[in-house]
């Protein structure tokens, strides 16, 4: 009798604790926008919005996960296995400002944060094989294409856009955007 009393504690601290671990993780999923081809950044995805043009017109805080172990050997799709979101707590915008233009400018920056996204995982399958005796691979991987290669394309489209203020040039990018997500449709986190 008084091993089911403890045994019915033990039960209910588990729930417990099992409940409090969703709720946290539901609530900081709350707070991230994972990139999809249906959903477009808006207002109401930026967490600070101001009227204080000091501050800067915009900027988005992305982030990437992923879960890359020993075993990854054995995987050939990783499209699961690495994500990417806006944070939205982490990002501003000013209201007094281009608020369209401002949009445009973080959802181009969140394309082309995609398209090397897809370049991560589609390296990630190419050299799985370098997994089963180096985990170290995957982070070359992403210092290289994330860290390396995506920060120079968004420079390289931050100066040649003036920001996305150079209407022509913004365009051309969304051109060739579109064009790099396509012909990388294979690596989207869908498939």
């Amino acid at each position: 009798m008084k091993y089911k009393h403890i045994r019915t504690l033990l039960v209910l601290f588990l729930a417990t604790i099992t409940s409090t671990v969703g709720i946290a993780q539901k609530q900081s999923d709350l707070d991230l926008l994972y990139w999809s081809e249906k959903h477009k950044i808006t207002l109401d995805d930026f967490g600070i919005q101001t009227k204080d043009a000091s501050q800067g017109m915009s900027s988005a805080g992305f982030t990437l996960e992923y879960n890359i172990h020993g075993l990854s050997f054995t995987t050939k799709n990783f499209n699961k296995k690495v994500r990417h979101a806006m944070v939205r707590s982490a990002s501003q915008i000013d209201l007094s400002g281009d608020v369209d233009r401002y949009l445009q400018y973080q959802q181009t920056l969140f394309d082309i944060t995609e398209i090397y996204v897809r370049k991560f995982r589609k390296a990630l399958r190419e050299n799985r094989k370098k997994f089963l005796f180096k985990t170290e691979a995957a982070e070359e991987l992403k210092e290289q294409i994330i860290n390396i290669d995506l920060e120079n394309r968004k420079a390289a489209y931050h100066n040649e856009t003036n920001s996305a203020q150079i209407i022509e040039k913004q365009k051309e990018w969304e051109k060739q955007i579109a064009k790099e997500l396509h012909e990388l449709r294979d690596f989207a986190y869908e498939k």
